[in-house]
């Protein structure tokens, strides 16, 4: 895994082959039926069906819940970022974003300590930070210790997009059923 550390106003770090061989592919194929759903504003403005990992008992599926909820990449991601993310919940979501699609700039929920999208495919359009594109490579993606003022968006995306959105959630999460 590769790590490199950016400045958009706020410390982002862009992240590399985070999954070892044949993971990525394993997700898509086994998430292949489930519907691209379109984003228009806000991601909690969608009445599609979001696809919540820990809800699924697929082996792709179980394994990226596994990578993602274990000691191992807590405690990486709290060296990293310098906060102590390793008794959090973790809250693992498959994005499938339909051509189009964008979202408002926006700060994440406060109860989202931690923030980390991975894409799953390549497209040209990605999240923005303060306004600055950055692209989205398969088994790629960015991550950030959450805030409350960090500032990111989605201009309209010029294809389907496939990502997974990890976040360390504290116990004021609200729906703890997404929490692995």
């Amino acid at each position: 895994m590769k790590i490199e550390k950016k400045d958009f106003g706020y410390p982002v770090w862009v992240v590399e082959d985070i999954f070892k061989t044949g993971v990525v592919e394993e997700v898509l194929e086994q998430a292949d039926h489930l519907p691209y759903v379109p984003m228009e504003g806000k991601r909690t403005d969608k009445t599609g069906k979001r696809i919540w990992m820990n809800q699924y008992d697929w082996s792709s599926f179980v394994e990226v819940c596994e990578l993602f909820d274990s000691d191992f990449m807590k405690n990486k991601f709290s060296e990293v970022c310098e906060k102590d993310f390793s008794k959090l919940g973790t809250r693992i979501e498959l994005c499938k974003d339909a051509k189009g699609s964008w979202l408002h700039n926006h700060f994440d929920d406060k109860a989202k300590l931690f923030t980390l999208q991975l894409y799953l495919s390549d497209t040209d359009t990605s999240t923005s930070f303060m306004k600055t594109n950055t692209p989205a490579r398969k088994n790629s993606g960015w991550f950030f210790a959450n805030t409350a003022t960090e500032l990111h968006g989605l201009k309209p995306l010029l294809n389907d997009r496939v990502s997974i959105i990890v976040n360390y959630c504290d116990e004021t999460w609200r729906d703890r059923s997404v929490i692995v």
